[in-house]
């Protein structure tokens, strides 16, 4: 559907995923300052965001391999279809992209050796269990095995502020320097975005 004036929305389980009007800023603080902290782009993990965007932005970079995992088949068919597809400039179909249907801490579990320069991780705001789990301390903790020492994570926080708050002391406890900062967005909310690494946090503006 759309919104008068801000274009395509996009809603999993009557909770808005996307509005075109703001995806891009949502998108700017997911993406960004994680990808200018790494010296070394080279090797990216996305965990849901299966619309294709948060993909979009990473494939800006000199990347050499990106893994994307999502759980819902229907969100990847729909971003390899216009107009979805469109919007994230057919980023599913780019060369260094696998896409993988299935579940994040699956994928963690049986990936426990991979190593991450960068870490994304766009899960959808937690509005029932099984989004709930995603924001566990054993989803943080197989993050934390999976990136390399010189790398970041930057996690969706939520507009969920009791959630933000447990998902950062998550981080606190595996990764010595942590951020978190919030962005006010019309459709989703205001927006709280974590940072996680094994070395101080310089962020580029």
């Amino acid at each position: 559907g759309d919104i008068a004036g801000e274009g395509l929305i996009m809603t999993l389980n009557d909770q808005v995923q996307f509005v075109e009007g703001e995806e891009r800023g949502y998108h700017d603080e997911l993406v960004n300052p994680a990808m200018n902290y790494v010296d070394n782009q080279d090797r990216v993990l996305i965990l849901g965001g299966g619309d294709g965007l948060a993909l979009r932005d990473v494939l800006r970079y000199p990347v050499n391999k990106v893994i994307l995992v999502d759980l819902d088949p229907v969100v990847l068919d729909l971003a390899k279809k216009p107009p979805i597809s469109i919007l994230n400039e057919y980023a599913m179909y780019d060369p260094r992209v696998t896409v993988i249907q299935g579940d994040a801490r699956k994928f963690l579990a049986e990936n426990v050796n991979a190593q991450w320069n960068v870490v994304i991780v766009d899960f959808p705001d937690p509005t029932y269990k099984g989004i709930i789990d995603l924001y566990s301390k054993q989803t943080v903790a197989a993050l934390a095995k999976v990136i390399d020492r010189g790398g970041i994570i930057s996690f969706h926080g939520t507009s969920n502020l009791k959630v933000a708050a447990k998902t950062l002391a998550l981080l606190k406890h595996h990764f010595l320097y942590t951020k978190a900062f919030r962005r006010p967005f019309k459709f989703i909310g205001n927006t709280v975005f974590l940072l996680a690494s094994q070395r101080p946090l310089v962020l580029s503006e």
